[in-house]
């Protein structure tokens, strides 16, 4: 994780490294003694997905070996 120390009242952001996962969770420690803390918005940025299927049969276009090199047989 890279970024900046959390900023009050103001925008903290952070950098993960790329992972695969279908779910994110948030934990946030309450320190107790009245001092709390709040998330106000969180947003997850990742490239699109795209699926190309034969309108006809219903099958799904695939790599080969799922490559991801340019000009790989499909």
């Amino acid at each position: 994780m890279t970024g900046a120390s959390p900023a009050a009242n103001g925008l903290t952001r952070h950098t993960f490294a790329p992972v695969t996962t279908s779910r994110l969770r948030v934990l946030g420690p309450n320190r107790g003694g009245g001092v709390g803390w709040g998330l106000s918005e969180f947003q997850v940025w990742s490239r699109p997905t795209f699926k190309i299927f034969n309108r006809h049969s219903g099958k799904l276009l695939a790599v080969d070996n799922a490559s991801t090199a340019d000009s790989a047989p499909a």
